[in-house]
């Protein structure tokens, strides 16, 4: 899950010359459990597709190869 995350990060971050592919990834340990962020220049996930990214295979876009974000 992971990797696909990380992957998509990449992808669809902004490209240029004003805005380089940067993805930041922070863990931080609680007492009863670790904090993962993925932190991207793109321009994120319409409201529209917040609810259906946890369904399996769910893609936004279908004009790119991809297995949606794993979160399922």
């Amino acid at each position: 899950m992971m990797q696909n995350l990380i992957e998509n990060a990449v992808r669809y971050s902004i490209q240029g010359e004003q805005h380089a592919t940067e993805v930041v990834v922070t863990i931080a340990e609680f007492a009863a459990y670790y904090q993962i962020k993925v932190i991207d220049h793109g321009e994120g996930i319409p409201e529209a597709e917040k609810e259906p990214v946890f369904e399996r295979f769910y893609r936004g876009r279908y004009d790119i190869a991809g297995s949606g974000l794993g979160f399922a």
